[in-house]
């Protein structure tokens, strides 16, 4: 038996039915008994639906639940039932919000069974999947000073059960934001950390991710021309990834403003003006006044060892807000770093900016930079043309 559909999920597809229905010249039976015959799925199943409710919304619910527990569709393995009647909206072009919706349904829901399938549904739609807990987590950035709980057992505390799943209204929040996330990373393709746009042409990440062996102004603008930003960077685990759109950064000057690793360890940086061009690539909601506050979560879209894009959910996993220097303390279960990754609260607004990992026996503690800190030093520059 499938799991259960969440309420705010169907009700989801339901207005998009609904509104299909109201669209078209025909009845809502009609337009439903449409899909339903171009699905490719039994036909006595089909029958067996038996009288369409006169309402369109109660007939819609009844659609979706009823071929939703059908599971597997015996015309077509590759599709759960109900996939295979989403499958067909899509192809009637339903429009990028409507189709957003409906790929986040199928991706959360697993109703698409054959992996390639799947993957151009992810890549399609960029739809961000769940990093998953890894059994080795790894260091990444520079030394975590841990400020409280000290105790591991104190610690693990902070790891209450997390939810089964988020809901797909979190996912399409998360897919919203993920077209500001890029993957940063060498002309030559090797994966150096993440970063995201806070402005039409400009990009946070952290300073350490710039570097290199010299920490010197002359290096750091050095390395910054000879690096790509590749937006748009998804796949499925058993998929292809997608090329997504790449960008140089500003020949001239491309590092705007900077905080050495050892302070707020960011680096602002100005990418070439054709990025205003694209439109499906957009700047990040930001929160720069306020401060996220102890036992909140915390949502990470990153690019971890340089894979495509995954999502981190830490649900009340924010340990310590330290304002003097800065920073916020994490802890999460599930394993992976990115540097320069945007940290989500959960209003799905930015407010700190990932930059350290330490692995632990029982997980892993992270580190942040207040969006708030960064603020103060580079609002001069945001809102500019």
């Amino acid at each position: 038996m499938p799991e259960q559909l969440k309420v705010k999920d169907v009700e989801l597809l339901v207005d998009i039915m609904a509104d299909l229905a109201f669209e078209s010249n025909d009845s809502h039976a009609v337009v439903f008994k449409d899909w339903l015959q171009r699905a490719n799925i039994p036909r006595n199943w089909i029958q067996d639906f038996g009288l369409w409710p006169a309402n369109t919304r109660f007939a819609a619910r009844k659609l979706i639940t009823s071929y939703y527990n059908r599971g597997i569709n015996k015309c077509d393995p590759a599709f759960n039932t109900l996939g295979s009647i989403l499958q067909v909206l899509l192809s009637d072009e339903v429009g990028l919000d409507k189709a957003s919706i409906i790929a986040a349904v199928m991706v959360r829901y697993k109703l698409i069974q054959d992996d390639q399938l799947l993957n151009e549904l992810i890549v399609n739609y960029q739809v961000p999947l769940l990093l998953k807990e890894s059994s080795s987590p790894k260091n990444y950035g520079p030394e975590i000073d841990w400020q409280e709980p000290t105790e591991e057992l104190q610690l693990q505390s902070w790891f209450n059960s997390e939810p089964e799943f988020f809901d797909v209204g979190f996912l399409m929040r998360g897919i919203q934001q993920a077209v500001s996330v890029c993957r940063i990373e060498t002309l030559a393709g090797r994966a150096l950390g993440t970063g995201f746009l806070i402005d039409s042409s400009l990009l946070l990440t952290n300073y350490h991710v710039l570097q290199g062996e010299s920490s010197s102004p002359e290096s750091i603008n050095a390395n910054a021309q000879k690096i790509l930003l590749r937006f748009g960077y998804f796949t499925a685990e058993t998929g292809n990834a997608t090329d997504g759109q790449t960008f140089r950064l500003d020949q001239t000057q491309p590092v705007v403003q900077y905080s050495p690793t050892e302070k707020l360890d960011y680096a602002l940086l100005r990418v070439e003006d054709t990025i205003k061009k694209s439109s499906e690539i957009k700047k990040a909601d930001c929160d720069f006044e306020s401060s996220p506050s102890q036992g909140m979560g915390l949502t990470i879209l990153q690019h971890p060892e340089g894979e495509s894009m995954k999502l981190a959910v830490s649900k009340d996993g924010i340990t310590s807000i330290l304002q003097q220097s800065g920073l916020v303390q994490y802890a999460t279960k599930t394993a992976g770093g990115s540097s320069g990754s945007p940290c989500f609260n959960e209003d799905w607004k930015v407010v700190a900016l990932h930059h350290a990992e330490r692995s632990k026996s029982f997980g892993s503690i992270r580190e942040g930079i207040l969006l708030s800190s960064i603020y103060q030093e580079i609002k001069s520059h945001l809102g500019k043309k």
